[in-house]
């Protein structure tokens, strides 16, 4: 076991669903935010503590760190990695040296040049393209929102 409970690309990264639904259902006891833009603000960082409760601890990294932070992981850990992007989490899972993990696209709005997956999951061509190399990586990637919502596999979604 590679002590990653969940690994969650979410543009929101920890908020309400993450915190009441997965931290319940996973039973995480630390959180990896691994962004760059949140790594570098203070505020930010500050915002994603508060909305952890206290019992988690939180580290706030670079996408670049996460190959150092991973790697350290002990298998019985219960750790949640929660990433931006889809880019981000392909990057990271180039260099993950750990057994093939199921990759939960979370949430991502609608927005210009996106196209709809799920009622919560918006994506460009290229984003869609980032999750398949996640899956030529040997990780299978599903769309949920939350625990005991519909759960469909990437090409599920793309159908």
């Amino acid at each position: 076991m590679s002590g990653i409970v969940l690994f969650r690309i979410d543009e929101r990264l920890v908020h309400g669903q993450v915190v009441t639904a997965w931290l319940g259902h996973t039973q995480a006891e630390e959180i990896f935010v691994l962004d760059d833009a949140t790594a570098q603000d203070s505020l930010l960082r500050s915002i994603v503590k508060m909305a952890v409760p206290p019992q988690v601890d939180v580290q706030i990294a670079a996408v670049e760190e996460a190959e150092e932070l991973l790697a350290e992981l002990e298998a019985e850990a219960k750790v949640m990695v929660v990433v931006k992007h889809p880019e981000n989490a392909r990057k990271i899972l180039e260099q993950y040296r750990g057994a093939a993990l199921e990759i939960n696209m979370g949430n991502a709005g609608m927005a210009a040049g996106r196209n709809k997956l799920s009622s919560s999951v918006y994506l460009t061509e290229t984003e869609v393209e980032e999750l398949r190399r996640i899956e030529s990586l040997g990780h299978a990637v599903y769309l949920q929102t939350v625990p005991g919502t519909e759960r469909k596999s990437l090409s599920e979604a793309l159908l």
